[in-house]
């Protein structure tokens, strides 16, 4: 096997330059992917509510009392579908709902 060798002045700002337009592309990808929405999570009073098919005052009740499991990230609230219908149905099953 032949093997050639390609030798190349390049500067560190030039350098720089390739490493950093590279880490924008692939953070860029990144972020397009993180903002499409995850099936695995519900955003929101308004879709909890659309979830459990009640009332939004309803669902705002039902997280306010904790009996449906939540997580915050800032100010905004988000649930588990799982974890929603697993909560529901231990209520179920003791007699609490």
């Amino acid at each position: 096997m032949t093997y050639h060798e390609i030798i190349l002045t390049i500067d560190y700002e030039q350098i720089s330059s390739i490493v950093a337009k590279k880490v924008v592309e692939k953070l860029n990808s990144q972020c397009l992917l993180q903002h499409q929405p995850s099936p695995k999570r519900i955003s929101g009073i308004r879709e909890l509510a659309k979830h459990l098919g009640c009332s939004v005052s309803k669902a705002q009740d039902l997280k306010n009392k904790e009996i449906i499991p939540f997580y915050t990230i800032g100010k905004r609230v988000f649930f588990d579908p799982d974890k929603i219908d697993e909560a529901i149905k231990e209520r179920k099953d003791t007699g609490h709902g």
